[in-house]
This record gives C-alpha cells, sequence and structure tokens, in this order.
C-alpha cells in the first residue's frame, strides 16, 4: 500500500501558486475601468449640452419667424406702396429683435417685391432669418392705416 500512496502523490502535479488568485479585480483593470467611465460620462455631458443649444437656436427661430409674421402682416395693411415711399422700412421688435424691409415695386406693375430681415444677437454672434414674398397693391392712392397707428397703445 505504500507503493500505492506514493504512486496516487507522484500522479498529482504540483501546484502553482499563482492559481489560487485572491477574487477581485487588480489596479489596472480597475484604472481601464475608470478611464472608460470618464469618457462615457464625458461624451453623455457634451451630448447634453449640444441639446441644449439646440434647444436655444430652435426657440430663437420660432421667435424669429414670429416676429417676420408679424412684420409681414403690418406691411399688408400699411400697403408696400405707403413703406416704400414713408417708411419706416426698419424697427424693433421686443428687446433684442431687429427687423429690416427692402421694398422694391416690378417694373410698370402694382407688384412689390418685399424683403423682411429678423436679425438678434445670440452669444456674441449676430444671428437673421429672412423672407422674401410678393405683394400686389393696386390700391396706392386709398387711405390706408400707417404703421404708427398699428401699434398698441
Amino acid at each position: 500500500m505504500p507503493d500505492a500512496a506514493r504512486a496516487t502523490n507522484q500522479a498529482t502535479p504540483p501546484r502553482d501558486p499563482r492559481a489560487r488568485r485572491p477574487r477581485g479585480f487588480t489596479l489596472i483593470e480597475t484604472l481601464i475601468a475608470g478611464m472608460m467611465l470618464a469618457i462615457f460620462g464625458t461624451a453623455i455631458v457634451m451630448a447634453v449640452a449640444q441639446g441644449a443649444r439646440q434647444v436655444q437656436h430652435d426657440r430663437d427661430l420660432v421667435r424669429a419667424t414670429q416676429a417676420l409674421d408679424e412684420v409681414l402682416h403690418r406691411v399688408s395693411i400699411v400697403g408696400p406702396s405707403n413703406l416704400a415711399i414713408g417708411g419706416p422700412t426698419q424697427g424693433v421688435l421686443g428687446d433684442d429683435l431687429e427687423w429690416s424691409l427692402q421694398i422694391e415695386q416690378q417694373p410698370l406693375s402694382d407688384l412689390y417685391d418685399v424683403t423682411a430681415t429678423i436679425t438678434w444677437q445670440r452669444r456674441a454672434r449676430e444671428r437673421s432669418a429672412s423672407v422674401a414674398t410678393v405683394f400686389h397693391d393696386p390700391l396706392t392712392t386709398a387711405i390706408k392705416p400707417t404703421w404708427a397707428e398699428l401699434d398698441p397703445q
């Protein structure tokens, strides 16, 4: 029997001391995971910031579109012929929106090319939105309200 015990001992290879590694993460694995977390966190913060900038840009465009609609509505009431002669062709809406008009009569007709532009400042840069249209104004001698009469008191 002693020979059998010795044979069993010889058949088992000696244990590798590294085979019984303690459970857990090494310092390198922890550093890599931390760096990946920082990169993903930065990407998320940048995406949220870009989304906030886009929302502000969209709000500005909605305000500019509403202002353009207001200006063109007034042009249709006052008449492009009256504005081309006596103005006004520029002004301010609200606190920060400036508007301007370019009005040109087409040759030998009652049609007027009108371009309305709204400008505003955002982050020290000038932004603008424009629209061009054609108005028919055959009643150039008719009595129409002035631009100032359209302003609420």
